[in-house]
């Protein structure tokens, strides 16, 4: 079987699983927010902010996720940069993904596997947090 390109692959999971007309309506979605056109453009910062804006509404109700995004913002590329920039990091566990693993931050109980180092974290410092726990 030849390899199956992402598109190939999207396509043919929406053909078998979902109605016939949700694949049009989710193109024009993903035109509406700009999403195609940042493809396009390869513009890695507006697909960051598509993507942390819908990950934002992942597992709470929409007027929750909207109310919280409108009084704190969404974080973004710019942000993240800025806050991993430090060299040395101000915890070990974000030098890399694989330092990430045990990280253990719990933002409702404020502790992690390092805590110590809890008040300069950049996720916990991060006013858009809205996810409980890191790896």
């Amino acid at each position: 079987m030849p390899p199956v390109h992402g598109i190939g692959l999207a396509r043919r999971v929406l053909r078998l699983a979902a109605a016939p007309a949700y694949e049009r309506r989710l193109r024009r979605r993903l035109r509406r927010e700009g999403v195609v056109r940042a493809v396009a453009a390869r513009d890695t910062a507006a697909l960051f902010a598509w993507l942390a804006d819908a990950l934002s509404f992942q597992g709470v109700a929409n007027a929750v996720a909207a109310g919280y995004l409108a009084r704190h913002g969404s974080v973004t590329l710019d942000d993240l940069g800025r806050a991993l920039a430090p060299d040395p990091p101000p915890c070990p566990r974000l030098a890399s993904v694989e330092a990430l693993r045990g990280c253990g931050y719990r933002k409702l109980a404020r502790t992690c596997a390092e805590p110590g180092l809890l008040p300069a974290c950049p996720p916990a410092r991060c006013r858009a947090t809205r996810s409980a726990t890191v790896a």
